[in-house]
């Protein structure tokens, strides 16, 4: 009854508005126009947090009442606007406590400084149940009008006009409108939805669209249809978009459309565009559709290694340890995972969508605003378990106030403008199809919200998920580890206490129970909190947990030891080695010599083996060379900084090792990964290292400027991308190594071409590293082969493609040109 409680009482709502855990709008900037839900005012949030109306759309309410351009909204319902973090939430709830009862909206108001008031009158549509939007009637009537608000706004050919917005049909947010049409289960819909999926699956047979962002949408919005329908036209359309994924998959995922440049982000991958694109291949297999089997195959293992560890990365990376649900990634996964019947994937399904739940308190945060976050939350929500469902109505019930100023008086929903000013993914375009399927997702009527297979869907070969040891399922749980106990906060209070602005309360003890939560990200935060107190008490609850029976809480510990990162290199973490070996040296070891242990643990326990004495590292060396010729890349890069812990006593061997490591990596951010070891290592001065040693790392880098490893899919890009890189560590070293590589770059400049970023860097440099121009007149005299590769360069450039290579590769010949004839001038 929590929610009618709130509805209903206004001392209490106060208090959630007081205390709820929207973005906070900036007190110095103005919130962008938006909608005062259903009331047909729009306002702005000016300086001061003043709810400031500028303009009232044609139409019942608002529409003849006395309310103006410019008047300033302090009161409404009785809850005060004026004085909360967030004007937005009183606005919402507002709203919702006008409708429980007989729909009157009592506003109050400033114009010219003098007080006034108004009532408007809102359809009386009742309070929200417990449980919504599930067996709910004001849920069923805001479902209802927005299905005859987009069916209305339907074109004949398909799209769908939504107020000012140029028609959309075939793009993301038009199969939002049609996969809305779809979660009603209202048969009288489906004739609208066959208009635009006829015309869409033409359309991508013909030509299917290189973009990503909207292949992965239109591809479940065709099989979501056909396995409600049955209808078989859609299904070459369906295909044509398999195929086109396919083509451009690099590395097992997707980039924002075509080939993936790799040094886009450290991998050229975007999750966010590229998880709809494997719901899309599976989905697709159910309805009977070839699919590339390695190409799925790939794409399945890349996407289950990131589950169970944090929030899904950008690309190609470590699971990111900020945001529960940044983008919607965890949620659009949680959706993928779902549709696989293998124990695994369901487990992961439950584990992400129980993460996005418990981030209610950032509904909307996404690095470009919140409109994935808002998009894929509702729909994803549902997958939590059923021993977990409280936590779902808890975000319902947290952020009821944001969906219900979301809808329009005309019909649809708008997303609100992402604090603190951000309107990338405003409007009725982005909100109507998406927050729809927010109220629609319990019913379960489409398979990414949990429907039963239908009997159009079709067995296909099962493909298990098989990263990792069994014992890396345990990651994966939605159950907090024994001795947990009972919830001490709720999960903002818990972010703000170990991530946030009240990190004064993060006790000792708060922290060691939270090393036993069930989320990899909160675990992580309470590890940190406690490697930053790095005192006594600090050591023997990390000490106590690495110990621990549950692999997740000895991860947590070695986290809290080595400073774990996902993204930086070096980590920093503050216990002395002297405290790493008297204290955690046994529980690493133990670990790392167990053939049972997961992966995950293992990953952790090297990073924290990094931070002991050397002389045990150097015990451990034969264990630690064993992983840095892992398959998995985690591994080897954990490896590696075991290694790079031996600091400035590193012997020439030892350093070598080193160079073999990089020269057999493959993926782009395990090559960042090494370059910022190295950059560490150079940075002392070391006295154990032999030139001869020296001397072959340097050839070993040299090698790899022509000739790296590179991971499936790349292409020639990968291997300018990995020459790059190559050169970015080589500026950690003496300009003289640069004579040593003459010949390899001769043979890297055999094939050149100024197609590629990191090919036109190669020469001309950049911030990162360099460059070859940069490197001949370092040499001087010293560089007349080099001088001559790229002679040889400049003669070729009449072959290249000008399109192609577009407005730097040009600007690069006229550089290259002046540059010789310089240093022709100057050393010939």
């Amino acid at each position: 009854m929590l929610m009618k409680t709130i509805l209903l009482s206004p001392a209490l709502l106060l208090f959630t508005c007081l205390t709820a855990g929207a973005q906070q709008l900036h007190l110095e900037r103005s919130y962008p126009e938006f909608a005062f839900g259903p009331t047909g005012i729009l306002a702005t949030i000016e300086r001061g947090h003043e709810v400031t109306v500028t303009s009232i759309l044609p139409g019942p309410p608002a529409d003849g009442s006395a309310l103006e351009a410019g008047d300033v909204i302090t009161v409404a319902c009785g809850l005060d606007v004026g004085r909360v973090l967030d004007a937005r939430v009183p606005l919402g709830y507002a709203i919702g406590l006008a409708e429980a009862n007989d729909g009157l909206l009592e506003l109050e108001y400033l114009r010219g400084g003098e007080e006034h008031e108004l009532t408007l009158q809102l359809p009386s549509l009742g309070a929200y149940a417990d449980s919504w939007p599930a067996d709910c009637e004001k849920s069923a009537a805001i479902i209802g009008a927005n299905a005859r608000f987009v069916v209305a706004s339907q074109q004949e050919n398909g799209a769908y006009k939504f107020g000012a917005a140029r028609p959309e049909r075939d793009g993301l947010t038009g199969c939002l409108a049609g996969l809305f049409l779809l979660s009603t289960g209202d048969d009288a819909h489906l004739p609208a939805v066959r208009l635009q999926v006829h015309a869409l699956a033409q359309a991508v047979q013909k030509r299917p669209t290189h973009s990503n962002w909207h292949l992965g949408y239109q591809g479940i919005l065709l099989a979501e249809y056909y396995l409600r329908t049955g209808d078989d036209a859609v299904l070459p359309g369906l295909e044509a978009l398999c195929e086109q994924a396919i083509s451009a998959q690099a590395a097992g995922a997707w980039g924002h459309g075509g080939i993936p440049g790799p040094g886009y982000v450290q991998s050229g991958l975007m999750n966010s565009a590229g998880v709809p694109v494997l719901t899309t291949l599976i989905l697709a297999r159910e309805c009977g559709v070839p699919v590339d089997e390695d190409g799925y195959r790939a794409a399945l293992a890349l996407f289950f290694r990131m589950a169970g560890h944090g929030c899904i990365p950008y690309g190609d990376h470590r699971s990111e340890l900020w945001w529960s649900n940044t983008n919607g990634r965890n949620a659009k996964l949680a959706c993928a995972f779902s549709l696989l019947e293998e124990p695994s994937f369901q487990r992961a399904a439950q584990h992400l969508a129980l993460l996005v739940t418990d981030s209610y308190h950032q509904p909307e945060f996404g690095h470009t605003g919140g409109g994935f976050n808002v998009i894929w939350r509702g729909m994803a929500s549902v997958h939590v378990p059923p021993a977990r469902r409280a936590h779902y109505q808890r975000q319902m019930r947290e952020l009821a106030w944001y969906y219900d100023l979301c809808r329009q008086s005309g019909g649809g929903f708008s997303i609100l403008p992402t604090p603190p000013d951000n309107k990338r993914y405003q409007g009725l375009q982005w909100g109507t199809g998406a927050i729809g399927l927010t109220y629609t997702a319990p019913l379960k009527t489409l398979r990414i919200t949990g429907a039963p297979r239908t009997r159009y869907s079709q067995r296909t070969a099962t493909v298990r998920a098989d990263w990792g040891t069994p014992a890396d399922r345990e990651f994966l749980s939605t159950r907090d580890a024994e001795g947990f106990g009972q919830e001490s906060a709720d999960p903002r209070e818990v972010y703000a206490r170990l991530l946030g602005k009240k990190k004064s309360l993060a006790t000792v003890e708060f922290c060691a129970q939270h090393l036993r939560h069930y989320s990899p990200l909160v675990r992580s935060w309470a590890a940190r909190a406690l490697g930053e107190r790095d005192d006594e008490e600090a050591h023997a609850a990390l000490a106590q947990a690495a110990g621990d029976d549950d692999a997740r809480v000895r991860r947590a510990a070695f986290d809290g030891v080595s400073g774990y990162d996902n993204w930086g290199r070096p980590m920093r973490g503050r216990t002395s080695p002297e405290v790493v070996s008297r204290l955690f040296l046994a529980a690493i070891v133990k670990t790392l010599e167990d053939e049972d242990s997961a992966f995950w643990e293992i990953d952790g326990a090297l990073f924290a083996l990094g931070r002991a004495q050397p002389e045990d590292i150097r015990a451990n060396m034969a264990t630690i060379r064993e992983f840095a010729q892992h398959e998995e890349w985690y591994l080897r890069e954990a490896a590696f900084w075991a290694q790079v812990g031996l600091g400035e006593t590193i012997t020439g061997e030892e350093f070598e090792q080193l160079g073999a490591a990089y020269a057999r990596s493959r993926h782009v951010f395990e090559r960042s990964s090494y370059d910022g070891g190295f950059r560490s290592l150079l940075k002392h001065n070391l006295a154990a290292l032999d030139r001869a040693s020296h001397d072959r790392v340097i050839k070993t880098l040299g090698e790899s400027t022509h000739s790296p490893l590179v991971a499936p899919g790349y292409g020639v890009a990968g291997i300018h991308e990995a020459a790059h890189r190559s050169m970015m560590i080589l500026k950690h070293f003496d300009s003289s190594v640069y004579e040593q590589l003459l010949d390899d770059f001769a043979v890297y400049l055999e094939s050149w071409t100024p197609y590629h970023q990191h090919s036109k860097w190669l020469i001309s440099g950049s911030k990162w590293q360099l460059g070859l121009l940069e490197v001949l007149d370092r040499l001087e005299a010293r560089g007349e082969p080099l001088y001559g590769s790229l002679e040889t360069v400049l003669a070729r450039y009449d072959e290249f493609d000008p399109k192609r290579m577009g407005k730097e590769g040009v600007e690069l010949e006229q550089e290259l040109r002046k540059r010789l004839e310089a240093w022709r001038a100057t050393y010939r």
